[in-house]
């Protein structure tokens, strides 16, 4: 029977001390919890932040919506203001613009409404309301008669892709410039073109579009004065009819007329009698010289 080896050779060596993951935990442990502080820190603050923002838009949308008139007339401009300057980085800043542009245009002060549009556009890039105020400045625009400048905005409102729900608007109201200018051709490439290109859009804008082309060439009626209504004469007084003769006490006068004997004149002839008949049934005429003979 063979020996066995006093001393075999061991066939892996097993070891008990701390792995190389623990190693690295233990010589970075410092490190690793500062950085693991930071991202808890940073998370919780974007938590924050973002439950502050979330708070701060509710509190804005309230104190626009308590902005509006209790008639329904329209927004108190104090409140809007107020609404601006106490939460200048939300939505609802932007939105209270729009609407003290409004507000502003309807009482007239046409150049501070063009101007706080104006500010809102250059302070409020992303605002869903953009495209609304580029065609709300440009139709301003064209009413105070600045075309050009107005042309302009409107051809922003067709080319900028935040815009396209309110571009057919800017087109209709190209091609319609285009047509007072006699340009029919252009107006109705336009007029299509707001049809055509937005199908999306409500379909009252193909009904606006085609009303147009239809009128593309016809001449609006002629407007006559109408005749001019000559000036009344002066007044004339009526005439008033003659008073009625007076009756009763006093008989009526009358002229007697030659030949005629006239009842009740004294010195006019009695004219005849005509023949009578007697109680016997007889007659009686005149004779020759004035006498009666009962017949």
């Amino acid at each position: 029977m063979a020996e066995e080896p006093s001393n075999p050779a061991p066939l892996g060596e097993i070891e008990h001390g701390p792995s190389k993951f623990e190693q690295f935990l233990d010589k970075n442990q410092k490190k690793l919890v500062i950085g693991l502080v930071i991202v808890i820190v940073a998370v919780s603050g974007y938590i924050v932040v973002d439950g502050m923002k979330q708070t701060e838009d509710n509190s804005a949308g309230e104190a626009l919506a308590a902005a509006a008139n209790p008639d329904g007339s329209g927004y108190d401009i104090g409140s809007l203001r107020d609404v601006m300057e106490s939460y200048p980085k939300s939505p609802a800043s932007g939105s209270a613009a729009l609407l003290l542009a409004d507000e502003q245009w309807k009482d007239n002060r046409r150049d501070e409404s063009i101007q706080t549009i104006r500010d809102f556009l250059d302070s409020n890039p992303t605002h869903p309301g953009r495209g609304a105020a580029m065609l709300s400045l440009g139709r301003h625009l064209l009413e105070q008669e600045k075309i050009e400048e107005a042309v302009t905005v409107l051809q922003e409102v067709v080319d900028a892709p935040e815009a396209r729900y309110v571009a057919p608007f800017a087109l209709l109201t190209l091609g319609d410039l285009k047509k007072q200018a006699g340009d029919n051709d252009a107006a109705k490439a336009l007029y299509e073109q707001a049809r055509d290109k937005y199908p999306a859009n409500s379909p009252s804008i193909g009904q606006f579009a085609n009303t147009r082309i239809a009128l593309l060439g016809v001449h609006p009626p002629v407007k006559i004065d109408p005749p001019a209504v000559p000036e009344p004469s002066p007044a004339v007084p009526p005439v008033r009819p003659p008073a009625p003769r007076p009756t009763g006490l006093f008989p009526e006068l009358t002229t007697p007329t030659p030949g005629v004997p006239t009842p009740g004149v004294p010195g006019t002839p009695t004219p005849p009698t005509r023949p009578s008949e007697t109680e016997e049934g007889g007659t009686t005429e005149p004779d020759a010289a004035g006498t009666d003979e009962a017949t």
